[in-house]
This record gives structure tokens, C-alpha cells and sequence, in this order.
């Protein structure tokens, strides 16, 4: 499970910048449709195919959750960047709604991943 999580903290941080060199580049390789369903990525793959004893684990439902909203917040930057808002876009990259959940993913990612590795300690 640590190396899923760690797996998932890296590959959602490097979104911010995927996100704003497809702001820059064009967004043709990005399909909010896709984007927006968080089970199309390895991680949504891993978490919606849980074993019960991951389920089990305190930070699941949260971790979840936050996935899902981290996901919209994907796809609502790219559908502003397809339709030419461009600032508005970035803004949300940086200190917007996709920040905020992106942050607030990871931060649950890291307690659920130092939780399970106390108790494998």
C-alpha cells in the first residue's frame, strides 16, 4: 500500500504542472470529460478496486472524497482553458479551487501513507 501512496502524492503533484503547460500549449491533450471521473487515473483505479482492509483504514472515505473533488477541480481548469480563460485557469491552478484541492489531497495522501507506515514499524 506505501508504495501506491507515495506513487499517488508524486503523479497528482506533477498535475499542477501538467495543467499549466497545457494552459500554455493547448489543451487538446487534455479532455476534461476524462478528467473529470477519478477512477480513470491508476490511483482512482487502486482506490476504487480497495481491499477490505483498506477500506477499513480511517483515511479512506477522506482520501476518497477529496480524490473525487481534486478530479473536478482538474477538469473545470481545463474547461475554462478550452474555452480561452486562460488566467482564469492559472488562477485556479495556483491559488484556486484546483489548489486547494490538490493540497488538501496530498496532505490526506501523506497522513494516511505516515499512518500506515507507523504501523508497519
Amino acid at each position: 500500500m506505501e508504495e501506491e501512496l507515495w506513487a499517488a502524492i508524486a503523479a497528482h503533484r506533477e498535475w499542477k504542472m501538467k495543467l499549466l503547460h497545457a494552459i500554455d500549449n493547448g489543451t487538446s491533450s487534455l479532455d476534461p470529460t476524462f478528467i473529470r471521473p477519478d477512477n480513470n487515473c491508476d490511483f482512482g483505479k487502486w482506490i476504487y478496486d480497495f481491499t477490505p482492509s483498506i477500506a477499513e483504514t480511517s483515511f479512506y472515505n477522506e482520501v476518497k472524497a477529496l480524490h473525487q473533488q481534486f478530479h473536478k477541480a482538474a477538469a473545470n481548469v481545463v474547461e475554462l482553458a478550452v474555452v480561452g480563460n486562460n488566467e482564469e485557469a492559472k488562477k485556479s491552478v495556483n491559488s484556486g479551487s484546483y489548489h486547494d484541492s490538490s493540497s488538501r489531497l496530498v496532505e490526506a495522501l501523506t497522513k494516511w501513507l505516515n499512518s500506515n507506515t507507523s504501523k508497519n514499524s
